[in-house]
């Protein structure tokens, strides 16, 4: 009998018309492996982009467009120690984490990770809404928006290849999650601050009830306990993690209605009022902002739902590895005003001294810093390239 012969595997040919405009998130790193030149992955709905930033004149050039055939929910990068390539993290409909790393042989990313959470779709209930990675990158956080909560630890096998843990649970039942971010405590157990909100006995005429809770990851027993909690006001809406160990006090800045706090576990709180426009009727909420390190100090920008950008430094004391819960301790906490450029979905700030404004909407920017906006004179701390 002969043998029947069997034709070419079947392949789906695809082709998209408009490709999406919309932009998710934007994450900065060393995706290539060249520690002298920093590149920025910008996720749409449904594609990755890598861009490398030409410092001579300015602009950032498009390298890589990649097809993720899903929809992105948020993205975010994590370098391993003694790894010279930053990892980066999505979450999508899939119900996946996936963790990518980028091939300069075939010039794409590809996948070397992918950790099912839940099942297909985006719903409230499914994590990846929000992603967290701790200072050390030793963890991540993977949140939904109500309930429920993943750790997942990694590190590297003896051929330098990628490990990642099984999830460890976090999950409170009514729990709504508004923001998350993992702070800086040098080689402790990582920590992860939230805020959320517990609705069992809300009721619609009552402002909402916020908690600040840190949860920690205990490494020697391998599970996640809630280590502190405290109230905020209801307006919190946005947490940005500071710089722990040598290079700042640890802690986070919890942004509300037309204020800033430091806070840090149980130590003292520190609030500065956002400055305000002339004749402003709307409050300012913060919805976006980014951390810059220097060689001895660092600051943040965040920005404001109006546009305007405020610089907020922290006075602050290294404190002794000896003491309890790490960081320093923070004398005081300053804010000014920086420039206004429109409202972004993400900050990223070179090492090479240029910010790259990933816009909500229409075009995108590049802007290089001409100063650091320290003295009383009021031009523009900004050249827009």
């Amino acid at each position: 009998m002969d043998t029947p012969t069997t034709g070419p595997e079947l392949c789906f040919y695809n082709l998209t018309l408009r490709p999406s405009s919309s932009i998710v998130r934007s994450v900065i790193g060393n995706f290539r492996g060249n520690k002298k030149q920093q590149e920025v992955v910008r996720a749409n709905n449904t594609s990755i982009e890598l861009w490398r930033l030409n410092k001579n004149i300015g602009a950032l050039a498009k390298l890589v467009s990649q097809q993720t055939f899903s929809n992105i929910r948020t993205i975010q990068n994590f370098k391993i120690t003694g790894s010279s390539k930053d990892y980066l993290l999505i979450t999508s409909d899939s119900g996946s984490l996936s963790i990518l790393q980028f091939n300069n042989n075939t010039n794409l990313f590809e996948p070397i990770a992918n950790e099912p959470y839940y099942k297909t779709g985006i719903s409230r209930l499914s994590p990846g809404e929000y992603i967290a990675v701790d200072g050390q990158n030793r963890a991540a956080m993977v949140s939904a928006i109500e309930k429920n909560k993943l750790v997942y630890t990694f590190r590297r096998d003896t051929n330098e290849k990628l490990i990642v843990s099984s999830p460890l649970e976090a999950s409170k039942s009514r729990q709504l999650t508004y923001d998350i971010c993992g702070l800086d405590v040098g080689f402790e157990n990582p920590i992860f601050a939230t805020i959320e909100t517990d609705y069992t006995y809300q009721s619609n005429d009552q402002p909402v009830n916020k908690n600040l809770n840190y949860y920690e990851l205990d490494l020697g027993l391998n599970h996640v306990i809630k280590k502190y909690t405290e109230k905020i006001t209801s307006s919190s809406n946005f947490v940005l993690p500071i710089p722990g160990g040598i290079d700042g006090p640890s802690g986070l800045l919890l942004c509300s209605e037309n204020m800033v706090q430091y806070k840090f576990l149980s130590k003292r709180t520190h609030c500065a009022p956002l400055p305000r426009r002339h004749g402003q009727a709307v409050p300012t909420q913060i919805v976006a902002g980014v951390i810059h390190k220097m060689k001895k100090s660092f600051f943040a920008l965040l920005q404001s739902s109006l546009g305007d950008l405020f610089k907020v430094e922290l006075d602050y004391e290294i404190q002794d590895s000896d003491e309890s819960e790490g960081g320093g301790n923070v004398e005081s906490l300053t804010i000014r005003y920086f420039d206004t450029i429109p409202v972004c979905v993400s900050l990223n700030i070179f090492k090479a001294g240029f910010m790259y404004a990933c816009c909500e909407a229409g075009d995108q920017y590049v802007y290089q810093f001409t100063k650091l906006g320290n003295d009383s004179n009021k031009k523009c701390p900004f050249w827009r390239m």
